[in-house]
């Protein structure tokens, strides 16, 4: 890599709007042959050639700009909501800067390249989100999703403005992908939300375990997503109405389903709960096995109900 005057570095910036479990500061993501010397542009001393940096920044509104070179261009105050700022600098590839204005120009060009940008920086900040669940025993460390996402931008900066943690020329990274609310407007309690608090919905352990699975499909754990799936379904089982259990029998992974399939057993699974919930007959739930067949209209058609802890039904 050549000096920070003579190479530009591209970079994506996200803005969550809840913090993570992890400690500010750059770390190295390798990418590439080991041998190299230690990066002075990013400022991380490293033996992995060609590495990316992951930055995690806490966001403090008082100085934006604090320990910034002279040459820095200062940071505005990061948008209202912002919990936690995480900076992806691709340094495995330097930008000739004559060619960078046209990156920027054909991310402009193209919502769906810079898109892929803001995926690669989450597939990176979920790795660090895995590690500190799996080393530090935190089951409560939970990967962030685009949902998470208040705002994120790609751009480019000389090399040691970058190193000092300015920014560049940079635009939009999301595009029209959403303008949402922030999770504390979120979690407002609405209906459901009231109805749960007051004890008024039940709430249910293998519906628990049927989210986790999605969750773990999404992120390509597969075969964990398999395994909880089996297990939601089987608790499931116990919690429901004992005519659920066909209903349920209905809903099941092939062996070596993918992401997609999973996904779809994780939606009929929850159409079941769904169908329970609501209290609906047999005969007018045409959509809760959206994996399977159609309910059998010869069935008794009186709702299902959950079971007590005695295995009574209510």
């Amino acid at each position: 890599m050549g000096r920070g005057g003579t190479t530009s570095l591209a970079y994506v910036r996200l803005g969550l709007d809840r913090p993570l479990p992890l400690p500010p500061g750059r770390n190295v993501i390798a990418a590439g042959p080991s041998g190299a010397k230690p990066d002075r542009a990013t400022g991380v001393e490293r033996s992995e050639g060609g590495a990316d940096v992951l930055e995690f920044e806490i966001p403090d509104p008082a100085d934006p700009g604090r320990g910034a070179p002279r040459k820095r261009k200062r940071r505005a105050p990061d948008p209202a909501g912002t919990q936690f700022v995480v900076t992806l600098v691709r340094a495995s590839e330097p930008l000739d800067p004559r060619r960078a204005g046209a990156v920027l120009e054909g991310w402009r060009r193209d919502p769906d390249e810079a898109g892929q940008w803001v995926g690669a920086a989450l597939a990176a900040v979920n790795a660090a989100v895995r590690a500190h669940r799996l080393v530090q025993r935190d089951p409560y460390a939970i990967e962030v999703t685009l949902d998470d996402v208040l705002w994120g931008v790609v751009g480019h900066a000389p090399a040691d403005v970058v190193g000092g943690g300015g920014i560049g020329e940079q635009i939009d990274a999301l595009g029209n992908r959403r303008r949402r609310e922030s999770s504390s407007q979120r979690a407002r309690p609405g209906e459901v939300t009231g109805l749960a608090l007051t004890g008024g919905l039940a709430l249910l352990e293998g519906e628990e375990l049927i989210s986790f699975a999605a969750r773990e499909a999404n992120h390509g754990r597969l075969h964990s997503a398999a395994a909880a799936l089996e297990a939601g379904r089987g608790l499931l089982a116990t919690e429901l109405d004992p005519r659920a259990a066909d209903w349920l029998s209905r809903v099941q992974a092939p062996h070596g389903a993918d992401a997609t399939a999973l996904l779809k057993v994780a939606e009929g699974l929850q159409d079941v709960v769904d169908h329970w919930r609501s209290g609906m007959d047999a005969n007018e739930a045409p959509d809760v096995v959206r994996a399977g067949e159609t309910v059998d209209p010869s069935r008794p058609s009186a709702p299902l109900r959950a079971a007590e802890s005695d295995g009574s039904r209510r």
